[in-house]
């Protein structure tokens, strides 16, 4: 039996002969054809000291900026003009995730996930010449349109990103055992960036001269939630530019969706550039539409010969956004080394609020993060 005919019938037999491969394959086969199989992921592990002014605590785990994940890609083509791509990503579970720990007057609570997450599982259908589509749960439209980020400083941190810490409550500074628990950095920052991950139906029209547009449309839940993005690159000079943006539309009673833009710059230095602007439309009588805006400076140097360092620092701000009259800030600074397939981060955090109530002030939480990703 010729083995190279018949996988090529099915890029799920390249699936089936990749699980058996040896490990000299590094995750990837071919048929000798056109169908392919790729097998990937990450492994993360960090440690977390956080202090919420009445509390502290040490943490370690998975999660903060980023989680441990595999992900199953197979791809073919139907003829010249036409391919297709599975793509399958699972987010795995671990005892401890940093980005969900809290501290409360009892003490520190790990976040856990006891379930495994679905990131991607959709299929792509791509033509030459007109564009592709998207069918299943991945990335909407508008997602990542509000990270443009040329810094290379994650998983230390992105533009518009809190990670570790999100879920750590503010205390009350006049009562040491007072704390909103629905008070967080994760409920009080945003960068308002689109839809993330849904099952939706993407449609992505063909690039032309660094401009990229895409459409989606999410299915259910009475019509009218779809979302449209797009992003241009170019190269002026020593400068690498990005600028991407998005407008999103929904079906719920209390918001009509939201918009947010973002660039980044690159200089041949090593010296970038990030920022981010969003806000939401809330339908609520008497109640402002929260925004959010962030910076972000970093700076690439190759200080060894195993890989680059990357320096940054960022700030975000968000009003409005949980109540009105709120306004948390966020000042991160970070580094990240790339070993080979390792890479090494450590990150400072300060959260600070403003409250709507004149008689109440918050303390500020700050956390230290530091972290390894190994990739496959």
């Amino acid at each position: 039996m010729n083995i190279k005919t018949a996988l090529k019938t099915s890029v799920a037999a390249s699936a089936l002969l990749a699980l058996a491969a040896p490990v000299a394959q590094a995750g990837n086969v071919q048929d000798g054809g056109s169908n392919a199989f790729t097998f990937s992921g990450q492994i993360v592990n960090g440690l977390m000291y956080a202090d919420s002014g009445s509390q502290e605590e040490w943490f370690q785990g998975d999660g903060g900026s980023t989680n441990s994940k595999v992900r199953f890609i197979a791809t073919g083509n139907l003829n010249e003009d036409i391919s297709i791509r599975g793509y399958y990503e699972m987010a795995l579970l671990h005892s401890t995730d940093l980005s969900n720990a809290t501290l409360t007057v009892n003490g520190e609570t790990a976040g856990t996930t006891n379930s495994v997450g679905v990131n991607h599982a959709e299929i792509k259908f791509a033509t030459k010449s007109m564009g592709s589509l998207e069918v299943g749960l991945g990335s909407t439209a508008s997602n990542g349109r509000s990270e443009a980020d040329f810094s290379g400083i994650g998983p230390a941190f992105s533009q518009g990103a809190i990670g570790s810490g999100s879920a750590i409550a503010f205390f009350d500074s006049g009562t040491a055992a007072s704390f909103a628990t629905s008070k967080t950095p994760g409920t009080l920052i945003s960068a308002f960036d689109g839809r993330s991950k849904l099952q939706r139906i993407r449609y992505n029209l063909p690039a032309f001269n660094g401009l990229s547009l895409a459409v989606s449309t999410v299915p259910g839940g009475g019509g009218g939630d779809w979302d449209i993005g797009g992003s241009y690159t170019a190269m002026v000079g020593d400068l690498k530019t990005y600028v991407a943006a998005q407008n999103n539309w929904n079906s719920s009673s209390t918001s009509d969706g939201s918009w947010s833009m973002s660039a980044a710059v690159e200089h041949g230095s090593g010296l970038t550039l990030q920022g981010h602007y969003g806000t939401s439309d809330t339908n609520t009588a008497g109640l402002s539409d929260p925004t959010g805006y962030g910076v972000l400076v970093g700076y690439k140097a190759k200080l060894i010969e195993a890989g680059t360092t990357n320096f940054a620092f960022q700030f975000i701000q968000t009003d409005d956004l949980r109540a009105e009259g709120e306004t948390a800030e966020a000042w991160m600074f970070g580094a990240s080394q790339q070993l080979g397939a390792v890479k090494v981060h450590a990150s400072y955090r300060q959260f600070e609020l403003d409250d709507n109530n004149a008689a109440t002030t918050y303390d500020d939480i700050t956390s230290f993060f530091a972290g390894a990703v190994v990739t496959f």
